[in-house]
């Protein structure tokens, strides 16, 4: 007897999708692109530290704040020669502003070199009877760049100064002489 053979298969019903298989795959990444990532990352960073190095002198100059900056990470107490600038007819005076002290400083920075200068910041140090420092601040002369034997002018001024401070040290930010 001839047997009977389907030609279509028999109805099976949809079995439902396990759990996750509709998710896109996941591609591994790749580490040599991450390593070049981090590479590149540190080699921007210290170009960016050895720039802040190297032109600390201009960076103070033109923004003399950043000499507490470079003070905190231990740049700032380096001796640095100045040499070809002078300070001339440095005075000092106390004024009464609406009741506040204050005290005022001025003076003139003289080239004394046949060659253009860099004009750094400059410091100024209140001190006790016993030279000891109670308060300093640094702060830009008038020009930054001085040809041969020009001069520029500075001033700054110092609400409420500190009680007992009896003389004052006038020096470039870095240098160790007043």
């Amino acid at each position: 007897m001839p047997k009977r053979i389907d030609i279509l298969s028999p109805v099976v019903e949809p079995q439902p999708l396990p759990v996750g298989a509709n998710l896109p795959a996941i591609v591994a990444r790749r580490r040599r692109a991450n390593r070049i990532g981090w590479v590149a990352l540190v080699a921007a960073v210290a170009a960016i530290v050895a720039a802040g190095v190297v032109g600390r002198d201009s960076i103070v100059g033109a923004w003399p704040p950043a000499a507490k900056l470079y003070a905190a990470v231990g740049l700032g107490d380096q001796i640095r020669e100045v040499q070809g600038l002078e300070f001339r007819n440095v005075a000092s005076r106390r004024i009464l502003e609406g009741g506040v002290s204050i005290l005022v400083i001025k003076g003139e920075i003289q080239n004394i070199t046949t060659a253009r200068q860099l004009v750094p910041a400059i410091r100024v140090g209140l001190n006790d009877d016993k030279d000891m420092e109670l308060h300093h601040w640094t702060f830009a002369a008038e020009l930054a760049e001085l040809s041969a034997g020009d001069v520029t002018v500075f001033e700054t001024r110092l609400t409420s100064p500190p009680p007992g401070a009896s003389s004052l040290s006038v020096s470039f930010a870095g240098d160790g002489q007043s």
